[in-house]
């Protein structure tokens, strides 16, 4: 359940513009800490797994890591598989963990916070059950959009013929 729903958000990341996502510090600290291999198994690129095992027995796990030691590695090798395994994540992600601020950001795989709703984050261990069903339905793409109009057959209505609720103070 909990990869379904983290797949779903790192979808959603692709989405969000440039100022959103520059000073959104759970967003970048998520990004910087999506493990590599985990990423690649999931999207089933397994030509690109055999291009990260060098990286991964360089220390390289996460895309964080991957970011940083690309701007300052030297062997040609690793760079040029370095680039490969850039190219293969989506840009906005890419972007997204340029934004790291060794002061700010940390990319620690442990994951303290989820994206329940565009912009907002809130605590793993005070999200409530309904929160998490909403989140899990998202991800499922099982939540509708309400679409009286079509589902009513209505193609408009006056708001004024609407006759208002009846208040009975007796009762």
């Amino acid at each position: 359940m909990l990869n379904i729903i983290i797949d779903y958000k790192t979808e959603t990341f692709k989405n969000i513009k440039q100022d959103e996502f520059e000073t959104d510090k759970n967003l970048i600290d998520k990004v910087l800490s999506i493990n590599l291999t985990t990423f690649l198994s999931r999207k089933n690129k397994v030509f690109m797994l055999s291009i990260l095992k060098p990286l991964t027995k360089n220390g390289i796990t996460m895309l964080g890591e991957l970011i940083q030691a690309f701007k300052y590695e030297t062997d040609e090798k690793l760079i040029k598989s370095m680039k490969i395994i850039i190219y293969t994540i989506p840009e906005t992600l890419v972007s997204i963990s340029k934004c790291y601020n060794e002061d700010i950001n940390s990319d620690n795989e442990e994951m303290k916070y989820i994206l329940i709703a565009p912009r907002t984050w809130k605590k793993l261990n005070s999200i409530t059950l309904k929160e998490l069903q909403v989140t899990l339905k998202n991800s499922l793409k099982i939540i509708d959009v309400l679409d009286v109009k079509n589902k009513l057959g209505i193609g408009n209505f006056d708001e004024e013929n609407i006759l208002p609720a009846c208040q009975n103070e007796e009762v």
